[in-house]
């Protein structure tokens, strides 16, 4: 349990220096910073938290397994946030789309206006389909709405985006 608590400690507070460092200072180049500060705030809690292993009632790993353990963990997370944060950085389709479909209202969108959106793109309508069967979008009298889980999705990447200062669309 004690490589769980320190390296979630670790992280946590490697994530909290860069949702605050985000608001202040957007970087040019996400992934990398994103790295950067990630590999920094490991490297130093492995300095600073082994040299003082109680400082908060935190133990630290004591031994070379838990050290790889703990790094393989806090290096997984890391990976699949760089992942995530990618994700959130453009305008996905699913995304484009549930989102063009809230904006219809209750009228709903046709399969023309969602098109439009995606102009020479041959994906469109395989794209919409899978979002049927995902109940993100549904079709009422040739248009789409949104159902509520898609409207949900949406509204929490984009409070996420907010949250972080990225701007839509990448």
């Amino acid at each position: 349990m004690k490589v769980l608590y320190w390296t979630m400690l670790n992280y946590a507070l490697a994530f909290m220096f860069h949702m605050a460092w985000w608001r202040v200072f957007p970087p040019k180049k996400h992934t990398l910073a994103l790295l950067e500060i990630f590999f920094l705030f490991y490297t130093i809690g492995c300095i600073v938290l082994w040299k003082f292993p109680t400082p908060i009632g935190i133990y630290t790993p004591n031994s070379i397994p838990e050290f790889i353990y703990s790094t393989i963990f806090y290096f997984s997370m890391v990976f699949g946030y760089v992942c995530f944060y990618s994700v959130l950085e453009v305008d996905s389709p699913g995304l484009m789309i549930v989102n063009t479909t809230a904006k219809y209202g209750t009228d709903g969108a046709t399969m023309d206006d969602l098109s439009v959106i995606f102009e020479n793109n041959p994906f469109t309508d395989s794209r919409i389909g899978h979002m049927e069967l995902d109940k993100l979008v549904y079709k009422k009298r040739d248009k789409y709405l949104p159902t509520p889980k898609g409207l949900f999705l949406m509204k929490l990447i984009t409070f996420y985006r907010d949250l972080l200062g990225i701007q839509k669309g990448g």
